[in-house]
Formats: C-alpha cells, sequence, structure tokens
C-alpha cells in the first residue's frame, strides 16, 4: 500500500514545487539554505526535493529537464 501511494502521490506533483518533510527556518548559524527566494540558483532546480535537517538543501539539485521528463514516465509506469 505505501508503494502504491508513493508513486501515486508523485504521478500527481507539480514539479518544480518542493517536496518537504517540514517547514524551512533560518537558523542563522552561518550555512547556505535552499531557498528560491534569495538564491538565484535554487529557482532553477528541476525538481527540488529539500532534506528535512539544517542546513536545508535540494538533494535532486542535479535533476536536469530531461532526467525529470523520465522520472515522471517511471513513476506514471509504477502507478
Amino acid at each position: 500500500m505505501l508503494v502504491s501511494r508513493f508513486f501515486r502521490v508523485y504521478t500527481q506533483w507539480r514539479w518544480p514545487n518542493p517536496v518537504m518533510l517540514c517547514q524551512i527556518e533560518d537558523k542563522e548559524f552561518g550555512f547556505s539554505i535552499w531557498d528560491p527566494r534569495k538564491n538565484p540558483w535554487d529557482r532553477t532546480h528541476q525538481m527540488p526535493i529539500i532534506t528535512p535537517a539544517y542546513p536545508y538543501m535540494n538533494s535532486s539539485y542535479n535533476v536536469s529537464s530531461s532526467t525529470l521528463r523520465v522520472m515522471t514516465e517511471q513513476f506514471e509506469f509504477g502507478n
């Protein structure tokens, strides 16, 4: 059931909306965090999946538009 829901959710996900388990808190410890409002590079990410611990980073920063297309096709196939 869990695997089925995984594929159903990610088949319907509207990329590039980020996947986040919790809200991002800027703790001001001096580390750079993922924030598309402040960092222009973060705005270009195709498939942002944000880590749930500080410093918050995109764990899928190297996904390109072609990789996203292939992954989306595979999510649909799995669903």
